[in-house]
Parts: structure tokens; C-alpha cells; sequence
């Protein structure tokens, strides 16, 4: 199993610390079939879902031309437009994950769309989980996968339709989420983990319908 990452500059790569299991480790970072040897640096204090921030620095150089990206720096509404970019598990919202599944495949990119539903914050002093009506810089940013009836839409009204939301697949933890501004993609987070949902008293992952994800905003 692998993660995914985004290049932010020609030898940094932003992902997710949930994806290593400590510091200074040495990974390699694929980029158009080609291996880069890095290593890890993970976000001090980080402890998943929060802070769940890495950042992957190469021995060399990505080839020139390579597109980097900015992190996006301004406050997110409610609704706003999301997209995502890994190389994780593919399915659908009716049957999940196929038989035998589509995994997480370095040389296979998917992208998806959703809609930003709820903010998420921990309160540290209190050690509680508070329901936010405007973001902060230390929240989670969520959504749901929506589905064709109501029923599939645990957030809300606030939906892509049918044919155009997605959600997270494992192999998509790190892979950037972008906001549009003013025509520039900017990464807006990383991909940290996924909610399940539960039918008929049992309980089922990512990718059915009325399942979601989440993740860190800077």
C-alpha cells in the first residue's frame, strides 16, 4: 500500500504523516514512472486526524516543468467546490469497492469532486470535538459522498449531484485537495481518513453512498 503527495516545491513533497511511522524515513516518491529517494519529516505534535501533515524532502530535483503548487491561504465557505487528486482505490457509491477490488496503483491517477459540508476542530484545553460555523486554521474540512436520495446525504443540501461527487480511496491519504482561485489550483489540505456509514446495523467504509471524508486545512 502506498500514499499519495503533491509537489509544493521541486524538491518538497506535502502529505500526510499518518502514511509513516516515524521521522527520517526514507521513502521514495514516483513521479511519471520515475523513483525519487526522500526523506520523511512529520509535522511535530501531529497526531491523527489533526496535524496529520508531512512533507517529503528529495535528494534531487523533479525534472524541470513539473508543476508545483501553492497552499490556499484564505478563509473557506461553506460550499465551496473541491477537487482531489490521488492515485487510491476506485468503486462506486452503490456496490463500494468491486471484487476483486481496484487498488491503490502509483501509475493510475483519479480525480474527484466534492463540496465543502462541516468544519471540525478538537478542542485541545478541553479535550472535546466542536461543530464550527466558520473555519480556523487548525480545523478539518468535510464533506459527504451524496448519493441519489436524501437518505445518502448525512450533511445536508449542500451537494455536486450525483454525477460529479466522489470521495476518497485508500492509497488517497496525502493527495492534495484544491480550491479553484482565480483560476489557480491551490492546495487547501491533504487527504486524512474517511467516515463510514451503517446499514442495516452494519457499518461499511468509503466509497458507498452517504459515507464522507475529511481533511486538514491550513
Amino acid at each position: 500500500m502506498g500514499c499519495t503527495g503533491a509537489a509544493i516545491t521541486s524538491t518538497h513533497i506535502l502529505s500526510a504523516a499518518h502514511c509513516f511511522n516515524s521521522n527520517s524515513l526514507n521513502v521514495t516518491f514516483r513521479l511519471n514512472n520515475t523513483d525519487y529517494a526522500g526523506v520523511v519529516s512529520i509535522f511535530n505534535g501531529a497526531v491523527f486526524p489533526f496535524d496529520d501533515v508531512a512533507v517529503i524532502t528529495l535528494g534531487q530535483s523533479l525534472p524541470i516543468g513539473t508543476p508545483t503548487y501553492e497552499l490556499y491561504r484564505n478563509p473557506i465557505p461553506l460550499g465551496s467546490e473541491i477537487r482531489f487528486v490521488g492515485f487510491g482505490a476506485s468503486g462506486d457509491g452503490v456496490n463500494g469497492n468491486p471484487i476483486p477490488p481496484i487498488l491503490f496503483n502509483p501509475d493510475i491517477k483519479r480525480v474527484g469532486f466534492n463540496v465543502v459540508d462541516y468544519f471540525y476542530i478538537q478542542d485541545r484545553q478541553n479535550s472535546q470535538n466542536v461543530s464550527l460555523s466558520i473555519i480556523t486554521r487548525n480545523a478539518l474540512v468535510g464533506f459527504d459522498f451524496d448519493g441519489t436520495y436524501a437518505s445518502t446525504s448525512f450533511s445536508g443540501d449542500l451537494t455536486l449531484g450525483n454525477n460529479l461527487e466522489s470521495t476518497y480511496g485508500g492509497g488517497d491519504s496525502g493527495a492534495p485537495n484544491f480550491i479553484n482561485e482565480h483560476g489557480t489550483l491551490k492546495i487547501v489540505g491533504v487527504s486524512t481518513g474517511v467516515l463510514g456509514i451503517t446499514r442495516n446495523g452494519q457499518t461499511f467504509s468509503n466509497p458507498f453512498f452517504g459515507s464522507g471524508g475529511f481533511f486538514k486545512f491550513y
